[in-house]
């Protein structure tokens, strides 16, 4: 049959393939390459701009056989590609970072980037605060400063990824690295500034204890003598004020309009804040809630603050020659939502040069206004419904500077985006996958070819396209024969029609679509086959001659996920091609009774290891997993590509055995070691077999925390756990009063409630967290048995368990988590473990079990979490009353 077969005839430097039937053609593999070699470029890291060459393993084990692999179709009576699946399966490489000097602001004040630790909690874009769910280890590459229009300004990785606006396609909000900000800064002829980033909401933080009221000492420090109690004013609003918050007026002298006079009890107040003889805001003011913050702010505002009317929108200005509150002020705007800044210049008297004076403007509007008075607020303009200058903080200049020490985080919040720097900017955590879908869509001479990225959300399958969009973007001759849609993630080729955008991963989204090519991404986080089903099916067409589904993964956690069934039939086919001679299989998955600490084997799984890929930052992270189970799991998967189990043995019990402080010998002795101590709590409810489980941890001066629990069951699940434990639960938890049992099938919560009673008289409770599964009225029958202080209640999933279990973890490795040998706690510790987010390994909760079946228990590690959730959100930097005043016991 090959006889009657034409030549296959593909062209390349003049030469044809002149191979019959099925064949390899290196004229169509090496096609590819010179198009990858000779238009386009890296993007990343140190070879950034330069010229896109592929290694030897990318291009005779990926793009080789993909674009040289060539079948006649009698359908089409043409020559085409073999394959029209390829399934590439390799392990993860990332890195974004910003500078270690850094500033960033966390739940208890101002810290460095380099000192950020898992678990800290920092403000996300919307103004909430989210934990940080992963450090990176530190590390030197190419490094720059980012300056914006505020005149802030970062030092920043080239792989740090921003959260932009782009003017050049009407402020469409992409992802964009460093290096992308640096290489395509400027549009257009005049060389417009081309990205800007949302102004962030206001911060929403807890509210602060303070002495004086925040509009008070705003006022004060405005039109306040420096070293007396007393104002000076002409609005009678504020008189009004200083007496409806409880201070009493007293003398009263006139100088033209404007008015002096005394406040009775304030003058302590302000020596007790340290601020008399030298203005200043104390920090417990800036960092206080937002409505405090507010109040502050309109006090500065209404005494030196004004507003100026121009032709534009009215904007608000502060001026006043004390550098120390020109800088607060500006913080305050900026934390309340403003897009504001600071600027210098000479104060002037009858001509008479006074000094540097201190002006900080934005623009605000009537429906959140920062000033008290009527008359002020007036002036402004009401709130403009769509997006303005006011809200957008532009990107004035990037700029290559010396390599610094970087460090990236990354934080639980959804939008992975968190504030840094004094100015509370927002910052955001497959080059060759975009390189094919590129080849595939200026060389392939489809009309009207549809090209798509895919991936779990939006954002994900934008990855790749971004990194497509600026190869196209750096080379002038694919510029100008494309067109990008500026209401989408789009790319359109003029010449031909071609189109090529993102899709998130809802199967609703592909119906009707007839793909040329797809690039998937992250299959191993999808969570159906629903997409892959319907893009599979669109590429049925006749239409398309040789369609391209390119599949890229790293190994996942879930077997029995749609990721975890593709994985097993690529195997299969990898060991068996004729099982689908259409489809490609590129795997590199480290065997799994290899030693994963022996460098040797690292290669297999990365074989980019020692070129682009840091041989050092994997030492580094073999280094952080040999003694954590749960990031051991998250090296195995995403450094040698293995796939795992979805949860693993959560903690070394010789690390939990080595961190008992005290042991005791009874609960009763462990309970009355720690009577009259402050403590934070953590109560995990019962099903019906399962265990009750309440965890106090009692802070010491030096970060740690001492742990008890109390366990409670009823007398029918006593004997279920009995009956699977070999009589343990009666004999050893029974019998010293670690755990309390009550009559009956069910739980009797009044003995709970009694016990929780006896022990707010015996420790001072400041507060607690709970499971939210039935917990509403239990909780608020504690609060009212109890002086117990704020109890949270949420549901136990990634996002609330994660940070608290790392904690327990880390302080446990510390020695500092002392649980003085409560054996039913070591029972369910050592029962317990970790399951982790099958995208992030960084993110882990408790493992539920079957409560029906199994014989182990795990209720001590939930209400730990819990306990230590409480202490680190709300507790961490508690100032309890008996150290901060003179309190007199009776």
């Amino acid at each position: 049959m090959s006889d009657a077969l034409p030549a296959c005839g593909f062209t390349l430097s003049g030469k044809p393939c002149e191979a019959v039937g099925n064949h390899f053609c290196e004229n169509r593999a090496n096609h590819a390459k010179t198009f990858i070699e000779g238009f386009l470029v890296h993007t990343k890291g140190r070879y950034a701009r330069t010229a896109f060459k592929l290694r030897d393993w990318q291009f005779n084990d990926i793009v080789a056989p993909i674009f040289g692999t060539t079948e006649w179709s009698e359908e089409h009576s043409c020559y085409r590609r073999q394959y029209s699946i390829a399934w590439v399966e390799i392990a993860r490489k990332n890195g974004k970072a910003l500078s270690v000097d850094t500033p960033i602001l966390t739940d208890s004040g101002w810290s460095k980037m380099g000192d950020i630790r898992v678990g800290d909690l920092v403000h996300a874009a919307d103004g909430s605060l989210t934990p940080v769910v992963a450090v990176s280890p530190r590390w030197r590459e190419d490094t720059y400063r980012v300056t914006f229009a505020d005149g802030a300004q970062f030092i920043a990785s080239g792989q740090h990824q921003w959260s932009v606006l782009d003017r050049r396609f009407s402020n469409r909000e992409t992802v964009v690295t460093t290096e992308c900000l640096f290489d395509t800064q400027t549009y257009g002829s005049r060389g417009d500034r081309r990205y800007g980033v949302r102004v962030p909401d206001a911060l929403e933080r807890p509210e602060a204890d303070l002495l004086v009221d925040p509009y008070i000492l705003g006022a004060w420090l405005g039109d306040g003598s420096s070293r007396k109690a007393e104002f000076t004013g002409a609005d009678g609003e504020l008189w009004d004020t200083l007496t409806d918050v409880g201070y009493e007026l007293t003398y009263c002298y006139s100088r033209g309009a404007a008015v002096t006079r005394g406040v009775k009890g304030l003058r302590a107040q302000l020596a007790s804040l340290g601020v008399l003889g030298g203005k200043f805001v104390p920090e417990a003011y800036l960092l206080g809630s937002r409505q405090q913050r507010l109040d502050l702010l309109r006090g500065l505002m209404d005494t030196d603050g004004s507003v100026v009317v121009g032709p534009n929108t009215p904007r608000v200005e502060f001026c006043n020659t004390n550098l120390n509150l020109a800088e607060s002020v500006l913080f305050l705007a900026r934390s309340l939502g403003w897009k504001a800044t600071l600027k210098t210049n000479r104060a002037m008297l009858q001509g008479k040069d006074c000094g540097p004076r201190y002006r900080v403007t934005w623009t605000a509007h009537r429906e959140e206004s920062p000033f008290r008075l009527e008359r002020k607020t007036r002036r402004l303009s009401p709130q403009p419904p769509t997006l303005t200058r006011a809200r957008v903080n532009k990107i004035v200049g990037v700029e290559r500077i010396p390599t610094e020490d970087t460090v990236c985080i990354q934080v639980a919040h959804p939008s992975h985006v968190f504030l840094a720097g004094e100015s509370l900017t927002p910052t955001h955590n497959s080059e060759l996958l975009a390189a094919l879908m590129l080849y595939i869509m200026f060389c392939e001479g489809e009309y009207s070819a549809e090209l798509f990225s895919v991936a779990t959300d939006r954002k994900q399958a934008g990855a790749i396209f971004d990194v497509a969009l600026k190869m196209v973007l750096l080379n002038p001759k694919l510029a100008s024969l494309c067109k990008p849609v500026e209401s989408q993630k789009r790319l359109v080729y003029k010449k031909n029609s071609s189109v090529y955008q993102v899709l998130a991963n809802d199967a609703g989204s592909a119906l009707g679509s007839n793909p040329s090519a797809v690039a998937a991404d992250e299959i191993l986080a999808w969570p159906n086959g629903g997409m892959w089903t319907a893009l599979r099916s669109g590429m049925g067409s006749m239409a398309r001659v040789q369609p391209l589904f390119i599949a890229a993964t790293t190994a996942g956690n879930d077997s029995e996920s749609f990721g975890g069934q593709e994985h097993r039939e690529m195997k299969a086919i990898l060991e068996d091609p004729s099982r689908a001679p259409h489809i490609f299989v590129y795997m590199r998955n480290t065997p799994m009774d290899a030693d994963p600490f022996d460098e040797a084997t690292w290669y297999y799984a990365n074989p980019a290891l020692g070129d682009f890929l840091s041989v050092e930052e994997m030492r580094k992270m073999a280094l952080e997993a040999k003694n954590n189970p749960a990031k051991l799991n998250g090296f195995r998967q995403f450094q040698l590509n293995q796939w795992v189990s979805s949860s693993v043995a959560w903690m070394p019990m010789h690390l939990w055995d080595n961190s008992v402080g005290t042991k005791f010998k009874d609960l009763e002795s462990c309970l009355n070691a720690y009577a009259g101590r402050e403590c934070w709590f953590g109560l995990d409810l019962s099903a019906t077999h399962d265990l009750t489980s309440i965890c106090y941890v009692f802070p010491d001066d030096e970060g740690g925390l001492d742990a008890v629990w109390r366990h409670y069951c009823s007398q029918a699940a006593l004997a279920r756990l009995d009956k699977f434990n070999e009589g343990r639960f009666t004999n050893e938890f029974v019998a010293n009063g670690w755990l309390t049992v009550t009559p009956g099938n069910i739980l009797e919560f009044e003995r709970v409630y009694l016990d929780i009673e006896r022990d707010a008289q015996r420790f001072h409770i400041l507060g607690g967290d709970a499971d939210q599964w039935s917990t509403y009225p239990v909780i608020q029958e504690i609060e009212n048995r109890t002086y117990a202080g704020e109890i949270n209640a949420y549901v136990n999933k990634y996002s609330t368990m994660s940070d608290g279990m790392h904690r327990v973890f880390n302080l446990v490795t510390d020695g500092k988590f002392r649980h003085h040998g409560n054996p039913l706690a070591r029972f369910c510790v050592d029962a317990c473990e970790a399951k982790i987010n099958a995208a992030d390994p960084d993110l882990i909760m408790p493992q539920k079990q079957d409560r029906s079946a199994a014989a182990k228990r795990i209720d001590s590690v939930p209400a730990a979490i819990m306990a230590v959730n409480a202490w680190w959100t709300r507790g961490y930097h508690y100032d309890s009353i008996y150290e901060t005043s003179e309190v007199l016991l009776l």
